[in-house]
């Protein structure tokens, strides 16, 4: 069954009844906030977990035990900082970040990691494409080695071409994943960069066996689903469950009012996808 999930916000509404004092509390409160509201489940950043404390994490560990806590998916994996095509000394220091960050996502459940960061995986002007190719197929390859080693599935996501010049498109992502073919390299299908780029969501139906992971926010505001024009949504979220997908779809997105919008989000979806 798919399930349904909503990125945590940096900062708790009223309607939640606290107030969030720490990375911690943030975490905890909003996702016990999102799944009461509707949701099945919650994202965040991959930034996020790794400014919690060791003291932090270890009592978000505890409560993940206890089934007060879950945290399946993690976005925004590389900091504007880090650059794919880099020199010698920029590939030690990404490779240290990323072997940081994924054993401490691990340590929390965390199964998936989406790998979005237009700015860290674009070909910079001054650089030859296919030698940029190269050394994107080589970090693939080494995070594919990462994945392998903390049971950890990475998602590759497609983004319009006003945030990366590098798979802007689903067909273009696809042909990325098939070509490596690396078991822990996966695609994911965000709607709003779909629909940016002018894709129908029927070409969900040639990428069923790659797809594992799902975001959404309409295109006019990349505000939450069903806040706008429906049909887009209606037509993405139909289409995942006629090809039987089976993973989380996220709402990455803005909202006018959070605890309203998410709510009806979350009701509007599992109507269509459950």
């Amino acid at each position: 069954m798919i399930k349904v999930s909503c990125c945590i916000p940096g900062k708790l509404p009223p309607e939640a009844g606290f107030v969030a004092t720490s990375q911690y509390e943030t975490l905890l409160f909003g996702y016990q906030y999102l799944t009461s509201i509707g949701f099945d489940t919650v994202e965040t950043s991959v930034g996020f977990v790794l400014d919690l404390t060791d003291a932090e994490r270890a009592k978000l560990c505890a409560d993940r035990a206890a089934g007060r806590f879950e945290l399946c998916v993690c976005n925004c994996l590389l900091p504007s900082k880090y650059s794919i095509i880099t020199d010698e000394a920029g590939w030690n220091a990404l490779f240290d970040y990323l072997e940081d960050a994924f054993a401490k996502l691990s340590e929390l459940g965390v199964s998936t990691v989406v790998f979005g960061s237009g700015r860290a995986r674009s070909t910079p002007e001054y650089r030859d494409v296919a030698e940029c190719d190269a050394i994107r197929t080589d970090y693939l390859m080494r995070c594919n080695a990462l994945c392998e080693q903390y049971g950890i599935t990475m998602v590759l996501e497609p983004l319009h071409s006003g945030e990366t010049n590098w798979v802007n498109t689903i067909p273009a992502g696809a042909e990325v994943v098939r070509r490596l073919n690396l078991p822990h390299i996966r695609l994911l299908a965000d709607g709003f960069h779909m629909a940016k780029e002018g894709e129908d969501p029927s070409v969900l139906r040639k990428v069923s066996d790659i797809l594992s992971h799902a975001h959404f926010a309409e295109v006019t505001h990349r505000h939450a689903p069903y806040t706008y024009d429906e049909d887009y949504e209606n037509r993405f979220f139909s289409t995942l469950k006629e090809i039987g997908y089976d993973g989380i779809v996220t709402c990455e997105c803005g909202f006018r009012s959070f605890h309203e919008d998410a709510m009806n989000a979350a009701k509007r979806m599992k109507e269509i996808l459950q």
